[in-house]
């Protein structure tokens, strides 16, 4: 995370932009759309997101397990 990252959440409505880019890299990682950062905004459906992607298939681990063998 760079320095500016950190001092765009200290800024306000900065931050929301910042936590909606934040959330879509963390998307990214089980293959799942970017856009999936806008949901963490929303105030309920940001916990069912958390969820959502916590129990997602990985299937980037599949992946890197495939070109392992």
């Amino acid at each position: 995370m760079s320095l500016w990252t950190i001092i765009g959440l200290f800024i306000p409505l900065v931050n929301l932009v910042v936590i909606a880019v934040i959330w879509g890299n963390m998307a990214v990682a089980p293959n799942k759309s970017k856009w999936l950062g806008i949901v963490s905004l929303i105030p309920v459906l940001n916990l069912a997101l958390i969820a959502y992607l916590a129990f997602s298939d990985m299937d980037v681990i599949e992946q890197v397990e495939g070109l392992a063998t």
